[in-house]
């Protein structure tokens, strides 16, 4: 049967049945609740949505009804940010750069060390506003990154057209690099940065907290 010949075809449901049918189906109503899609099902609704572009009214319609279901269901809002934190726990990350924050973490006095987040302690990325962040001390507002000399584009290493993972150019990366500590600075954050490159010629403490001009020891 084509979609023309169904019965509904043309007509849309009114505002107040789409409300009425969003509230049938909500929590234990639905008939996902507490159920997760199957790998293969995930794979179906993936393929079945690749290359679909969706228009800008369609795109503003989705946003405005997000909303609005999280202004109505405060709970889910904040399930889904808990979704979001665990996900992006499991994103990989640099087995130097810990070595790196726990030489860091250990000059600490145990008020910062309470303070303090990066991956292999507590959490993989801190969110700071919009950005996660490497290395974070909440109480000084004090965020360390490191940049590995592959994925960041070291300037050292790469000049600013050659093509880095892949896919973008040197100078791409820089660009959305700065801007990003940029915005970080601008909301209150000192940032510090240290390259693996840098990383590797610092054979000591001392030296690494004089290369970031951190005197965070004399807190202790």
């Amino acid at each position: 049967m084509s979609d023309k010949n169904h019965y509904f075809y043309g007509k849309h449901h009114s505002e107040e049945t789409k409300e009425k049918m969003s509230k049938a189906q909500f929590g234990k109503n639905n008939g996902m609740y507490n159920e997760t899609h199957s790998q293969k099902s995930k794979k179906k609704i993936s393929e079945a949505n690749s290359g679909k572009k969706r228009s800008k009214e369609t795109k503003e319609k989705m946003s405005k009804n997000k909303k609005k279901y999280y202004r109505e269901h405060p709970k889910a809002k904040e399930k889904a940010k808990r979704s979001f934190i665990k996900a992006s726990r499991k994103k990989s990350f640099s087995k130097i750069s810990q070595k790196f924050f726990w030489k860091i973490y250990n000059e600490l006095s145990k008020d910062l060390q309470e303070q303090t987040y990066f991956a292999e302690l507590n959490h993989e990325h801190y969110m700071c506003g919009k950005y996660m962040v490497d290395f974070y001390i909440k109480s000084l507002d004090l965020i360390i990154e490191f940049f590995g000399d592959y994925w960041h584009a070291n300037p050292d290493k790469y000049k600013k057209d050659d093509i880095v993972y892949g896919k973008v150019k040197a100078s791409q990366v820089w660009k959305k690099d700065e801007q990003r500590i940029k915005d970080l600075k601008n909301k209150g954050y000192t940032v510090k940065i240290i390259w693996e490159k840098d990383l590797e010629k610092l054979k000591n403490i001392d030296k690494i907290m004089e290369f970031l001009n951190l005197k965070i020891k004399e807190e202790k």
